[in-house]
């Protein structure tokens, strides 16, 4: 027998929420009256399913990068020549495009301690290159862009620590954060950061902000406010605990 109240939870937890999890990573689409902004492109195995779900219901008119690693970037050259629609990504994460181990970068959880090979296996397939049309930074917003049909207000935030270019995108009380934090498991950290302590100062930055729901790259759950998992994450992080 269907629990019929925890699908009416679900469904207000995900209230105006576009999600397609494929291949481990949580695709996001932000709806707006003149077009859509599709958050991260996922990988190459999963591009025939998301295609289908972009294009039976939506009209991508710009993608987002929340940074330069293959999960959120493999698709992105494909996706931007079939909707013809812009690529924004933050510079400094321009060049893991074309490289995603041009940089050090640490393992920051046990995850990423058990999986180090196949993420290192990962992070050397090279990636369909291209240049993005807008490189944004902190305190912009999707609207400054001037993207066809991109109208809405929302406001980059910048979210460094996992790569140095890491950003996000704050959509009313909604924080799209890529990875600067998961919510794998009992950690919030993700697998990998160029800056550990960079990554750590970001989170608790998110904790300060208090969005009211935060959607990542990986995992299961988002993490809303007044539930438990997130009240994990604020008393983790914030800096008045």
């Amino acid at each position: 027998m269907k629990n019929y109240d925890d699908e009416l939870k679900n469904a207000e937890r995900y209230k105006n929420v576009n999600l397609l999890r494929n291949d481990h990573v949580n695709c996001y689409v932000i709806r707006c009256m003149g077009g859509d902004v599709l958050i991260d492109t996922g990988r190459k195995s999963a591009r025939d399913e998301i295609e289908t779900w972009l294009s039976s219901y939506y009209d991508i008119k710009l993608i987002f990068l929340t940074h330069g690693h293959i999960d959120a970037a493999e698709n992105a050259k494909y996706f931007s020549e079939l909707y013809h629609a812009p690529i924004a990504m933050s510079r400094y994460d321009y060049p893991l495009i074309h490289d995603n181990l041009c940089r050090t970068h640490y393992i920051t959880s046990l995850r990423g301690r058990l999986h180090e090979s196949k993420i290192h296996t990962a992070m050397d397939t090279p990636i369909d290159c291209f240049t993005p049309d807008y490189f944004v930074e902190d305190g912009m917003r999707l609207c400054d862009l001037d993207a066809d049909g991109i109208y809405m207000d929302s406001k980059i935030i910048a979210l460094d620590g996992h790569t140095r270019g890491s950003i996000g995108i704050l959509n009313g009380g909604d924080l799209y954060c890529g990875d600067a934090l998961t919510s794998l498991g009992g950690s919030f950290w993700s697998t990998t950061a160029e800056s550990p302590k960079a990554a750590k100062y970001t989170m608790q930055r998110i904790a300060e902000l208090a969005p009211d729901r935060i959607f990542p790259c990986h995992g299961e759950d988002p993490l809303i406010m007044g539930e438990p998992k997130y009240e994990k994450f604020i008393k983790e992080f914030s800096l008045n605990k």
